[in-house]
């Protein structure tokens, strides 16, 4: 009965198991193995992720909160702050200016400087030059 809701690919996994329950934990463990490699497999397209292989700093930025937002979807963390970090660390020109006064802002401010969320990030660069290659 439990196997005729399930792929037959997967009839191999449920043998000798008969309580509904189990099968479902069965299932569970090899799906949960596919979360943590499409987690970083999309870990793996972000970290690759370069601006400049784009023709508009915009659509870097949405491919990149895409990509973060089916990274937080699978489960695997990655603070905000490092996103912005890690985007700055891609910046060249005519970005540099942007990401040098950030830098700047946070060490002038100290602790009393607020991070803000890589959505306002995102928003700011976006706001400032949409072609990266002129």
């Amino acid at each position: 009965m439990i196997k005729s809701n399930v792929s037959e690919s997967f009839w191999l996994h449920l043998e000798n198991i008969e309580i509904p329950h189990e099968a479902w934990e069965k299932l569970e463990s090899l799906f949960g193995k596919n979360d943590i490699m499409r987690a970083m497999h999309i870990d793996a397209q972000l970290t690759a992720l370069y601006p400049y292989d784009f023709s508009t700093i915009v659509d870097f930025l949405t491919k990149f909160k895409n990509l973060y937002t089916q990274l937080k979807g699978s489960g695997k963390k990655k603070e905000e702050k490092e996103c912005i970090f890690f985007i700055m660390s891609k910046l060249k020109d005519p970005f540099h200016i942007f990401a040098s006064t950030f830098i700047s802002i946070i060490n002038a401010m100290g602790d009393k400087f607020v991070m803000p969320s890589l959505e306002e990030f995102c928003d700011c660069i976006m706001r400032g030059k949409k072609n990266i290659h002129s």
